[in-house]
């Protein structure tokens, strides 16, 4: 993540977001024109997901870090950009801000990284569109750990190399879930409240500094958060599963 300092201002912010966004995505391609109108920016370097007219669903560890760079206690500094599929374009984007937010209280308890979700309440409603570039999204209905072999779509608007090349439009990349036996082998024990998903050797994936950014299912329900990974685009990704934290999600949206 690019190391924001606490004096930023709303633009400076903004800036910041065009040119550090932190949802990169290796080995993909172009989303189709507003594919995915859920999919928002929570500046300055994260992704997230509209669920409603208030509510952002992003990870925790996004929310504490934004904290930890603007050397504050709160996102009064950050904000949410919705309706635009490229960072370089946000002359029609609405952009808002965060008036508070919900950190998940599982969050991390361990010392590895579980629960990674939270909630951000927005100090300005984001309406629908009649034009299709924001809409709300669609979460799993009761408890569906996804299954290896299933295959997801990652989006973002980040990098797509390790040389931090930013593409002019939403990406979107999928790769399969898999057994957690097999992530752990490369990443480190993975919880149960933690799915991974890509290639053992890489090649497709969530790249580094991605935050927060919303995973698909294969019926357009958001099942995951991006949460953590290995280097960009070398192995598998983990990404909080959605439906174990359905409680947590629906109690604050």
């Amino acid at each position: 993540m690019f190391p924001f300092k606490a004096t930023l201002t709303a633009a400076a912010t903004i800036l910041a977001f065009q040119t550090a966004v932190a949802v990169p995505v290796t080995g993909g391609v172009d989303a189709g024109i507003w594919e995915f109108p859920e999919a928002v920016g929570f500046a300055p370097s994260c992704g997230g997901t509209l669920l409603n007219a208030n509510a952002v669903l992003t990870a925790a560890h996004c929310v504490i870090s934004s904290i930890a760079y603007y050397k504050g206690t709160d996102l009064s500094q950050s904000q949410v950009i919705a309706g635009t599929i490229s960072p370089k374009d946000l002359q029609y984007a609405t952009i808002v801000g965060i008036s508070s937010f919900h950190v998940h209280p599982g969050y991390n308890a361990t010392g590895i990284r579980e629960h990674d979700v939270a909630i951000l309440k927005l100090s300005t409603d984001i309406p629908k569109d009649d034009w299709g570039t924001i809409s709300y999204a669609r979460l799993p209905q009761g408890l569906s750990d996804p299954q290896p072999g299933t295959d997801t779509t990652v989006v973002g608007w980040g990098s797509t190399d390790t040389k931090g090349t930013l593409p002019t439009q939403l990406q979107k990349v999928v790769v399969p879930v898999v057994d957690r036996g097999a992530c752990s082998k490369m990443l480190g024990r993975v919880p149960d409240s933690t799915f991974c998903a890509g290639y053992k050797d890489g090649g497709k994936d969530a790249c580094s500094g991605d935050s927060g950014g919303p995973t698909y299912g294969p019926d357009g329900t958001v099942i995951g958060v991006t949460s953590y990974g290995g280097k960009c685009g070398a192995t598998y990704g983990a990404y909080a599963r959605v439906d174990i934290d359905l409680a947590f999600i629906t109690r604050y949206m």
